[in-house]
């Protein structure tokens, strides 16, 4: 009897463990990929060489939704803040962050589409989209493997949003900041 006792003990305590386990794994992941998002969100609000206060505030929610997100794991605010401030600094690796992301996580299209799509939106925020906005947009969309006719439409649905938003003239925005001709 004491050796089935001990049994169900071990047998419990084994799955405690590996409960912990598969926890502290899912965590460390979603830490992962959160770096990965910020990574690519710096690359983006420093591409034009500032951040403006928008940017900032996007930003700020942006970190502080994922560190809610991987709660649990200490100091990981700040340690998104650390990976922002350093990968803001290098906006010439975009391609290559992107393609890193979506192999370590397996991306699929959609899904690549909706990050780049998140990421437009921080790069329209502030009312423009300049042409290192663009490059950056673009490597990172080619790093996702996004096809240039996807790309286009996309972006072809952004300035024609934000530029009734902000009150220009869609064909004037296209012609000025075509960012793939």
């Amino acid at each position: 009897m004491s050796g089935v006792l001990f049994l169900l003990i071990l047998g419990g305590a084994i799955f405690l463990f590996m409960n912990v386990q598969s926890s502290n794994r899912k965590k460390q992941a979603n830490v992962d990929e959160a770096k990965f998002l910020v990574s690519l969100l710096a690359k983006v609000a420093k591409s034009d060489g500032r951040v403006s206060e928008l940017e900032a505030r996007l930003i700020t929610q942006v970190l502080d939704d994922l560190s809610q997100k991987v709660s649990g794991v200490s100091g990981v605010r700040e340690y998104l803040k650390e990976v922002y401030n350093s990968q803001k600094e290098n906006v010439d690796n975009a391609y290559e962050t992107a393609r890193n992301y979506k192999r370590a996580f397996n991306l699929n299209y959609d899904t690549c589409v909706a990050r780049l799509t998140f990421f437009l939106n921080l790069a329209y925020i502030d009312g423009e989209f300049n042409k290192s906005e663009q490059d950056v947009i673009r490597n990172i969309a080619y790093g996702f493997g996004i096809d240039k006719e996807t790309l286009d439409e996309i972006i072809y649905k952004f300035d024609s949003f934000y530029g009734s938003r902000f009150g220009a003239d869609h064909d004037e925005i296209s012609q000025e900041n075509d960012a793939f001709e």
